[in-house]
């Protein structure tokens, strides 16, 4: 175990919002090193990025230039059909894997940003996982997905978290052997002088896959668009629609780690420095969710993408709209119409003033929403004031 050194690699397209929890939580479970590929994004990313590798070792380059079809130096030990699917995202996994061996790590993993490989016993790293397993060539974590993240930008873990156990897996692979990489989720392990033992990691860990977060974050994540046509806009269209808790399983976690997770995290925060720099990360996350809402309702009805992805949505067109409703609101949809009013109300304070009035409607006791609305209706009457006729 002394002479593992893992390398945890990852794409990244304006995810400032989300990398330092992701980067935390892997050092927290013994990585050795996170590189993080940066492609088209608009976003505080550099900036955080730049802060966190001041104290930790964390790499990260733009990785635009692996789109020229110049830059094949790797694709040999890529799958075709991944190659082809997304240029971008396999080549950086080729080139990441290739280059690992020659700065010394044993180990490589590839995962996305909203996915955290985590032990099932929430204390052993990374490595004691890997010995338990006997220290395969390759090893193969599956995906628990993630249910109900209420509140806007939630931690990762708390005492009981409901999840959806999927097949799909995500492998972690020695370096300096022969391999194919096939996907995002697997490889192949062809080197003749090798065992290519690649057991189930399930009595061990898995990967929790933050694939939806709270409604709003699920809306202005939609925007980050399909992966294969980098660069452009569009819905992300491998998204079902927002998933409830049916079906869903219940994983408890002691309170007293999850204490010392959530402390450390405290700590690194305050480290690098970064509280501002989140802040504005997650603005980022709120204003691009009125983006794409104003794209799913201007599209709804004609874009086949738009219809599915919104499938589950409470907070879908008609609660904008419709001034008027009368059903009862969940508080995942209240805090999103608050959330929404407090991004609109530099530009447009009388759409503000409507979504605020919704939400507070069904908090009719809460003092912050009068003094909202009163500081709204305030604003809106100085603003008819100053108007010329």
């Amino acid at each position: 175990m002394n002479n593992m050194k893992i390398k945890l690699v990852a794409i990244a397209k304006d995810e400032a919002a989300y990398l330092p929890e992701w980067i935390f939580h892997h050092f927290f479970f013994g990585f050795d090193e996170i590189e993080v590929y940066v492609n088209f994004t608009s976003d505080n990313t550099y900036k955080v990025l730049e802060k966190i590798q001041k104290n930790f070792p964390v790499k990260f380059k733009n990785a635009e230039y692996l789109i020229e079809p110049e830059n094949d130096e790797y694709d040999v030990i890529l799958n075709d059909k991944f190659l082809e699917y997304n240029r971008l995202q396999s080549r950086a996994f080729a080139e990441a894997y290739v280059n690992a061996k020659d700065d010394g790590f044993t180990h490589v993993m590839f995962l996305d940003v909203d996915e955290f490989w985590t032990p099932l016993c929430f204390s052993k790293s990374i490595k004691n996982v890997l010995v338990d397993m006997g220290d395969p060539d390759r090893a193969l974590f599956r995906w628990k997905g993630r249910l109900e993240e209420i509140e806007e930008f939630e931690r990762p873990f708390k005492k009981e978290i409901l999840y959806l156990q999927a097949k799909i897996p995500k492998f972690i692979v020695k370096t300096g052997i022969e391999i194919k990489i096939l996907s995002t989720h697997l490889c192949g392990v062809i080197d003749k002088n090798r065992k290519a033992i690649s057991p189930n990691g399930d009595k061990n860990a898995f990967i929790l896959h933050r694939f939806q977060r709270s409604e709003m974050e699920y809306i202005s994540l939609l925007g980050r668009g399909d992966p294969s046509f980098a660069g452009t806009f569009g819905l992300k269209p491998n998204r079902p629609g927002y998933i409830g808790s049916v079906d869903s399983e219940v994983m408890a976690i002691d309170g007293d780690l999850i204490n010392k997770y959530d402390d450390r995290y405290q700590d690194f925060l305050k480290m690098n420095d970064i509280f501002e720099d989140i802040q504005e990360a997650k603005t980022f996350v709120l204003k691009r969710s009125k983006i794409v809402l104003n794209y799913i309702q201007e599209n709804h009805n004609i874009n086949k993408i738009a219809k599915k992805v919104v499938r589950g949505l409470t907070l879908n067109k008609q609660i904008l709209l419709d001034l008027n409703q009368t059903r009862e609101l969940s508080r995942s949809e209240i805090l999103t119409l608050k959330g929404i009013a407090l991004e609109l109300e530099k530009d447009d304070l009388k759409k503000a003033y409507e979504l605020m009035k919704i939400a507070g409607s069904f908090r009719p006791q809460m003092q912050y929403y009068k003094n909202k609305l009163k500081q709204y209706a305030l604003a809106l009457e100085k603003e008819q004031s100053t108007t010329p006729p």
